[in-house]
């Protein structure tokens, strides 16, 4: 999605990564719903239960969820710093210690080189959102720019 810009802050989401998550919890959901329907019912002798039913159901609703984890991908920065969120682990980092916003044609995701020769991977920005990720990339490089001395 390209860059939300508020002031000099900058948000960033990928659309494609929500789209995927959003489509695939969807199709998850309406293929373990009616699974019974779907598979002809149980080999002759054998029972499906209301608690069967329940635990098909339960289980839709865990994959569906995993699948909305994709969600949590976002990058904001402001002329303070920089914070790249995921589902583990959030990392926030001061411009002063970025020494480039990245992205190598081989990979997918954008990466934050780090003064210290350390990187951090920006899923949020990846390839597969175009000409969006590219205006994000801009952006970021904006800000950086004119949030280091």
């Amino acid at each position: 999605m390209a860059a939300q810009q508020v002031g000099s802050a900058v948000a960033v989401r990928s659309r494609t990564l929500r789209t995927l998550a959003i489509g695939a919890a969807v199709v998850t959901l309406a293929v373990m719903f009616p699974w019974e329907p779907l598979t002809g019912g149980l080999p002759e002798g054998s029972v499906y239960m209301p608690e069967d039913r329940w635990a098909v159901a339960g289980s839709a609703v865990v994959l569906a969820s995993l699948w909305l984890v994709l969600l949590t991908y976002r990058v904001d920065a402001d002329s303070d710093g920089i914070r790249v969120r995921g589902p583990v682990r959030d990392v926030t980092v001061p411009w002063s210690m970025v020494a480039a916003v990245s992205h190598n044609s081989g990979s997918p995701f954008s990466t934050l080189l780090l003064t210290s020769g350390d990187s951090v991977q920006m899923v949020a920005l990846n390839r597969f959102d175009g000409q969006r990720a590219v205006d994000d990339i801009r952006a970021l490089r904006a800000l950086h720019k004119e949030s280091t001395p």
